[in-house]
């Protein structure tokens, strides 16, 4: 089931960007809901995944008994950590180099990181009734 709907979730991404690609823009209504929560997902998934591989941790290391074990499980488990954040890291910077994800989108480019949130005097704009600022509440709602 799980293998379904991701299958289904990249479907209807492939679909959804190929009609709406026209129509693309971080500023529409529909995209900042949808972003506070993808936003809310993933803090989620951090604040939950985090003590659960502390736990599993402090429990796996307390029912070992021996000493002599703990230094070698702990040692196996940093070069296990090292080695693998190395590879993310590594398989992340070349598919961001080869696929150029965001490229044509207009998200990030030079022109729009200059006149985001200028006022006229060239500080920060306040408008209390920003649509994108009152979904910022809800997002910070989940650490």
């Amino acid at each position: 089931q799980a293998l379904g709907g991701i299958v289904l979730g990249i479907v209807l991404g492939f679909i959804s960007g190929f009609v709406f690609r026209e129509d693309f823009s971080s500023d529409r209504w529909d995209m900042q809901i949808l972003d506070v929560f993808g936003t809310l997902f993933l803090n989620g998934l951090k604040m939950t995944v985090v003590p659960l591989i502390f736990a599993s941790l402090v429990i796996s290391t307390s029912s070992m008994g021996e000493q002599k074990g703990c230094g070698r499980l702990a040692l196996k488990t940093i070069s296990f950590y090292l080695f693998s954040s190395l590879v993310a890291g590594a398989v992340g910077l070349i598919f961001v180099n080869v696929l150029q994800p965001g490229r044509g989108t207009g998200l990030g480019s030079e022109a729009d990181e200059e006149g985001e949130g200028k006022g006229t005097e060239g500080g920060p704009q306040r408008s209390g009734g920003n649509f994108r600022e009152q979904l910022t509440i809800i997002d910070n709602l989940i650490p």
